[in-house]
């Protein structure tokens, strides 16, 4: 499997056949969009994240979807701007043939146990830290990470001078820190993993 990280909350996940997109707004941060009409497309939160339309398809709501060989279940989760109850956002489980992952958006800041329950057993997490009122700060994006106990932790949508984030956001090092893991640092925008990748003890994943 490879995994590509594009900055904010965007990233790739690519198998031998499939490759899936999530949450590409880079156009509406000042960079230029990396969807293409070979990936699927997954929105956590349409109200937040206006993505690309150049997609072959593009999901946005909870249910079962079967991509290629990757199966994807989408979650009903609080939008972390929502008023409590509502169920706006959309967590992402997806299932490849060697890896199980989540994606977060921009979510209140816990998980209840019938989510914890959807989300089972993950090898890889994908979760913003920025904070300052428009997604999970440090100290809430920690606390998921470890209500889901993945063995690799990515910590995107951080600040980053290269786009225009509508609320400014704080560097990750604050989470890296609580969150206490050891760190692989991966450098570029792309890591490639085979099974035999995955450490015994839990890792940050850190792109460069």
């Amino acid at each position: 499997m490879q995994i590509e990280f594009y900055g904010a909350n965007c990233v790739r996940v690519k198998t031998k056949s499939t490759s899936i997109v999530f949450d590409d707004n880079l156009e509406q941060l000042g960079a230029k969009p990396v969807t293409s009409n070979d990936d699927s497309l997954c929105n956590t939160n349409s109200d937040i994240v206006k993505a690309s339309a150049k997609a072959a398809r593009t999901f946005f709501m909870p249910g079962d979807y079967e991509v290629g060989d990757v199966m994807i279940t989408g979650i009903a989760a609080q939008a972390h701007v929502d008023e409590k109850g509502t169920t706006k956002a959309t967590i992402y489980r997806g299932i490849t043939p060697e890896f199980k992952f989540v994606v977060v958006g921009h979510i209140a800041p816990e998980l209840s146990e019938p989510q914890l329950e959807a989300i089972g057993v993950v090898d890889i997490l994908f979760v913003p830290v920025g904070g300052n009122g428009y997604t999970l700060d440090a100290v809430a994006a920690a606390k998921i990470a470890k209500q889901v106990g993945a063995k690799l932790v990515v910590p995107t949508h951080f600040e980053d001078s290269s786009l225009k984030y509508e609320v400014p956001q704080s560097p990750r090092d604050e989470f890296v820190k609580i969150l206490g893991l050891e760190t692989k640092k991966v450098e570029g925008n792309v890591l490639k993993l085979k099974r035999s990748d995955i450490a015994e003890k839990a890792e940050t994943v850190l792109f460069h």
